[in-house]
């Protein structure tokens, strides 16, 4: 007797409309030559899909628009956790109208991870304090307090999916200082060694540390170190 396999993950358009308006994003110009009933999921939807379908186990919710304008995002985090389902947002969101409702119902209800896009064209500062989110002293999240724990190891330039590095990014890092509570036990800074090879410093553990996975490390200022900034290209 053949045996059926039934898939485990669901990929959810969750809310096609989006506050940004990308020259290059095709999307928005198909729904405006073809505009749909509705511009979200909404949470009794997203209930029945689960209901009829209960061999699905993860549910990735951002796609083509911003999730976060989703006005009933809060009942659907609530129903996936009452139902055991887990919610990514791995493809991407913006938090410019993420709520401190929604946010606190993401925590409280277990919202498994998602990727954050900042749009910026400069150098800024990007502070994650335990529970508070900021980009250059200006905060735009507050959740609610967890202990954090984990067995991976911390990634920059990706995040780490149990040992496996996703959403490769290519961007310019100017410093980066990891704490444990008030303990700093990581200062990186941009340098090129004796080699001249791109890298970080620390300059807690006094080590160099070098690019493990794909792509390149890429000097952005030279003929001094330390250097201005890295900059890393995703491959």
């Amino acid at each position: 007797m053949e045996k059926t396999y039934l898939p485990k993950i669901a990929r959810i358009e969750s809310c096609i409309k989006c506050q940004l308006k990308c020259k290059c994003c095709k999307i928005k110009e198909f729904y405006d030559e073809n505009p749909p009933k509705t511009y979200y999921l909404s949470a009794n939807n997203f209930k029945k899909f689960i209901k009829k379908n209960p061999f699905i186990k993860i549910v990735e919710l951002s796609n083509n628009g911003e999730m976060f304008l989703n006005p009933e995002l809060k009942d659907i985090i609530i129903t996936a956790n009452k139902n055991k389902v887990v919610l990514t947002a791995r493809t991407g969101v913006n938090f410019n109208y993420a709520s401190d409702d929604v946010l606190e119902a993401m925590v409280k209800y277990k919202f498994h991870s998602m990727n954050v896009a900042i749009d910026c064209t400069g150098r800024h500062i990007v502070d994650a304090n335990k529970n508070v989110f900021s980009l250059d002293g200006n905060i735009f999240a507050t959740l609610s307090t967890a202990t954090f724990s984990g067995t991976n190891n911390l990634y920059l330039f990706a995040y780490n999916s149990a040992g496996t590095a996703k959403n490769i990014t290519s961007m310019d890092l100017y410093s980066c200082k990891i704490y444990d509570n008030d303990v700093l036990v990581r200062d990186f800074i941009p340098v090129i060694d004796s080699y001249n090879v791109a890298c970080l410093y620390d300059k807690v553990e006094r080590k160099y540390y070098y690019n493990k996975g794909t792509g390149t490390f890429i000097a952005m200022a030279k003929n001094y170190t330390p250097i201005n900034c890295i900059g890393f290209t995703g491959g």
